[in-house]
C-alpha cells in the first residue's frame, strides 16, 4: 500500500484513517512527538494508529481534530462516523447495565 502525501488528505477515498492521520501530520510539518504533544497523545499511540495497528476511535479523532481545527470527517469517512457512534451508544448501554 502506498503512503498518503499532504495532498491525499484532501478526499477521504481509499485512503485508510491511518494514512489521513499521517498526512495531517506531515502537513503539519510536525515529529510523531510533536503531534502528539499538540493532541496530548503518545507518540508510540500515533505511530500505532497511522500504521493501522490501533482503530483511531471517535474520541481519538474528535480529540486530534479539534486540536487542529479540522472537521472529524478530515480522518474519519462519514460512514465510518456513523458505525464509530452506534459502538459508543452500545458501549455506554453495556456500562449501564
Amino acid at each position: 500500500m502506498r503512503k498518503a502525501r499532504a495532498r491525499d488528505v484532501v478526499g477521504v477515498g481509499e485512503v485508510s484513517p491511518g494514512d489521513r492521520l499521517r498526512a495531517i501530520r506531515e502537513l503539519a510539518e510536525m515529529t510523531q512527538v510533536e503531534f502528539g504533544q499538540l493532541v496530548g497523545i503518545a507518540q508510540g499511540d500515533i505511530s500505532a494508529m497511522e500504521h493501522g495497528k490501533t482503530p483511531i476511535g471517535l474520541r481519538t479523532a474528535t480529540k486530534i481534530t479539534t486540536a487542529l481545527n479540522l472537521p472529524v470527517t478530515r480522518l474519519i469517512a462519514e460512514e465510518d462516523m456513523l458505525t464509530l457512534r452506534i459502538r459508543v451508544a452500545l458501549e455506554a448501554l453495556d456500562s449501564d447495565a
